[in-house]
């Protein structure tokens, strides 16, 4: 399915997509991939705009068919991103995360309940340029692991990484551990 993939990911993105590694489905009782090494290019060219070593996740499938998505961990491994802010304001990243309207009335969000049993993301970098101020910022080694995830559950979450950036100088390691609760009500 390799080539329908990047074919199709070339069409709706006008990005390269980029699938070294090996895709592992699974079926039951959970639905889900993983990923070898893969990457995906700036729209319009090859240069890379966000790359993994390794991803897995996989939903369970029976709670899909009461409008509950019961996720294992997420696990990404090695990822990388180049985040560009140009001078105009866009991100290199506008169009992905651009949602077209959809038709009709909405459902209301808590109609559909997500439940995660934790995400484990190691050894990512994130690099954010913006052109218009001259800076360029650096999140390396960092590493993200939560508990589960659901509504009104509290969970831990830990966080380190090497901050390193310009205007103004930075280099700063940090490591962050503590408890949080989701409740999807408060989100605007």
């Amino acid at each position: 399915y390799k080539p329908q993939i990047i074919q199709a990911v070339k069409e709706k993105t006008q990005r390269n997509l980029r699938l070294e590694g090996n895709i592992a489905l699974t079926f039951w009782p959970s639905i889900g991939a993983s990923l070898g090494k893969a990457s995906l290019s700036e729209r319009g060219g090859d240069r890379e705009f966000a790359a993994v070593d390794e991803a897995r996740v996989s939903l369970k499938l029976m709670p899909l068919l009461s409008r509950q998505a019961v996720v294992d961990k997420v696990y990404v491994k090695g990822l990388r991103a180049h985040i560009v802010k140009g001078k105009d304001g866009k991100t290199n990243a506008d169009d992905i995360a651009a949602q077209e309207p959809k038709p009709g009335p909405t459902q209301p969000a808590q109609d559909f309940k997500v439940d995660i049993a934790g995400v484990e993301i190691t050894d990512a970098t994130i690099q954010y340029t913006d052109q218009a101020a001259g800076a360029k910022y650096v999140l390396s080694k960092l590493d993200l692991k939560t508990g589960r995830i659901a509504p009104g559950v509290p969970t831990t979450v830990e966080f380190s990484a090497r901050a390193q950036g310009e205007k103004p100088k930075l280099d700063l390691q940090t490591k962050l551990k503590t408890r949080v609760a989701f409740d999807p009500g408060e989100l605007v």
